[in-house]
């Protein structure tokens, strides 16, 4: 591997213990790690290319002005140096992650690492499924509360979500569902045996999980890849097209509760009510939203007799802290960056990138991480979206340092 990619990997690895529990102030020392592996990729890559690169331009229009909304709270009180640092950060970072890693580093270096990423989550965090918490040096290993029958049918046998090193189990099936798509790519490269190996260790650790937005996501990401290796890319092309209306549609069934009963009747555990609260928040502030700050206080202006969490929606969020310009604006970038890498699928057979891509667009609708931040759900989704939006027909390949 070249130096690029072992920094490429380092981050992974250190946005992955940032979301480990009793960290104390070792928290403050990864993220410190995280941006300063960060600024070596930059350097290394100004120091031995041209720092000027093409990029298509959706990218910029849209992702441009979701970073301009976001700066353009720091003009407006109240704000302090830490908001400032914070939104400085999260610009920075996700313009690296979106723009640059793409360009520097391979594709198989990010499948590699995820597929490697999950499974280890996975194992270090089986053993406290079923005997209870543990502890690894400064890591504590424990399972979430509650339980889940762990076969569908037959077998009344019961263990506790898996959570790892994770502070909840959402986080931690966001990494292994990466893990779990990104084990495709050992199939592409005729590795069968291992790409089996790390894809059941991660499908495993996926249903243990028990996070259905992230069951849901790895069940549609590899469809989308076997039926792209069964009928070729062209099926998925129109598939995925014709399909999108009807994902549309069951979401807004499943929110306002009518159409079949299967669909209208879903739990979403308390989400339709926040989401309701947080699209009357958007409307009290549409033009510029509430800014990069904390929104579960927002919320609970206009919700009560309810435990309130944030939005537990990314385009929600997102809409609320820029605004509905700036909502939609990154709706956009997603959607173009999707839709860019679907366009060129014939040609550069990305397939693994675009179920990922797609996957983790589906937990988005669900769960709260967005392209911008330091844990591990934000760079992944990142790196992922921003493989998508690469334009791989037109502009050169990934350099090399």
């Amino acid at each position: 591997m070249r130096r690029l990619d072992w920094l490429f990997v380092c981050i992974i690895v250190f946005s992955s213990l940032s979301y480990a529990s009793n960290l104390g102030s070792l928290l403050t020392v990864f993220r410190v790690l995280i941006l300063s592996t960060y600024g070596i990729i930059f350097f290394l890559y100004i120091y031995y290319k041209d720092s000027v690169f093409k990029q298509q331009r959706f990218v910029f229009y849209t992702l441009g002005g979701v970073w301009f909304l976001y700066m353009l709270h720091l003009l407006i009180p109240p704000t302090s140096p830490e908001l400032f640092v914070r939104v400085l950060i999260f610009v920075v970072v996700s313009a690296i992650n979106i723009l640059l890693i793409p360009r520097v580093i391979q594709p198989s270096v990010f499948f590699r690492t995820v597929s490697r990423l999950g499974a280890l989550v996975v194992v270090v965090g089986l053993p406290a499924v079923f005997i209870g918490p543990y502890t690894v040096g400064p890591l504590h290993i424990q399972a979430a509360n509650g339980s889940f029958g762990l076969f569908p049918v037959g077998f009344d046998i019961s263990a506790h979500p898996l959570m790892s090193y994770y502070r909840n189990q959402n986080f931690a099936s966001v990494t292994i569902l990466a893990g779990l798509l990104g084990a495709l790519h050992e199939f592409d490269q005729e590795q069968y045996r291992l790409g089996s190996i790390l894809f059941a260790i991660n499908g495993i650790g996926l249903w243990l999980c028990h996070a259905r937005s992230t069951l849901l996501a790895g069940a549609i990401g590899v469809g989308i890849y076997a039926i792209y290796r069964l009928k070729g890319p062209q099926i998925v092309q129109v598939g995925i097209i014709a399909g999108f209306p009807f994902a549309i549609g069951g979401f807004l069934m499943a929110f306002f509760k009518f159409g079949p009963q299967p669909i209208s009747t879903i739990n979403l555990t308390g989400r339709r009510q926040i989401w309701m609260a947080a699209g009357e928040a958007i409307l009290d502030r549409p033009l510029i939203g509430w800014g990069p700050i904390a929104l579960q206080p927002v919320i609970e202006q206009y919700i009560s007799g309810f435990k309130v969490k944030p939005p537990h929606n990314s385009f929600l969020l997102m809409t609320m802290r820029t605004g509905i310009i700036g909502g939609i604006a990154y709706a956009g970038f997603i959607g173009l960056s999707l839709l860019s890498n679907l366009r060129s699928l014939s040609i550069s057979g990305s397939i693994v990138g675009l179920s990922m891509a797609i996957s983790l667009t589906v937990v988005m609708l669900f769960q709260n991480f967005v392209l911008f931040g330091l844990n591990a759900s934000n760079i992944i989704a990142s790196v992922a979206i921003g493989y998508a939006a690469y334009d791989v027909i037109s502009l050169e390949e990934p350099q090399t340092v």
